[in-house]
């Protein structure tokens, strides 16, 4: 698989950006599939062949537009889970068992073929610092125990991992 079109197709599609009104690239293509609703704070993490939308804020328009006023939008954090299939040009909402509670700001990477999410703010404004991992092959989610010297609970932390490393 590509990996070049597919993250240029998902920067034009995450970001909200109709650049071919101006610019068609090759090798570019249109998502007509219906995509993730628009958020900040969320995740995109590629694993295997697909790259996974966790969580975020989503923005509630009713609630933005009845507070008619130029501020930042009202909105509620999120815990869907959505695939986007680079080959297909698709994206897929996945209906999981026991997801992590909703949030946003956190962070996440891929380790042992399985996508970890971690830390972040809940719907009350509350640090996270739980961590869950979600295992594609059986399309569920596993909070996991921590123990040892439990960092604190945090958002906007970074996360990365390499390929061949658990």
């Amino acid at each position: 698989m590509n990996r070049k079109p597919l993250i240029l197709t998902l920067i034009v599609v995450l970001m909200g950006l109709s650049l071919a009104a101006f610019l068609w690239l090759p090798g570019w293509a249109a998502v007509t599939a219906a995509e993730p609703s628009p958020r900040t704070g969320h995740t995109l993490t590629p694993l295997g062949d697909y790259v996974y939308l966790f969580g975020g804020w989503v923005e509630t328009t009713a609630l933005a537009a009845a507070a008619n006023a130029p501020r930042a939008p009202l909105g509620i954090p999120a815990n869907d889970l959505s695939r986007f299939d680079g080959d297909e040009k698709q994206w897929r909402l996945l209906q999981c068992e026991n997801p992590p509670a909703a949030r946003f700001l956190h962070s996440a990477a891929v380790s042992g073929g399985w996508l970890w999410v971690f830390f972040g703010v809940d719907a009350s404004y509350n640090l996270l610092d739980d961590i869950w991992s979600y295992n594609p092959g059986t399309n569920t989610w596993t909070q996991q125990p921590s123990t040892g010297d439990v960092p604190l609970p945090r958002a906007m932390a970074a996360a990365a991992s390499l390929d061949g490393y658990r």
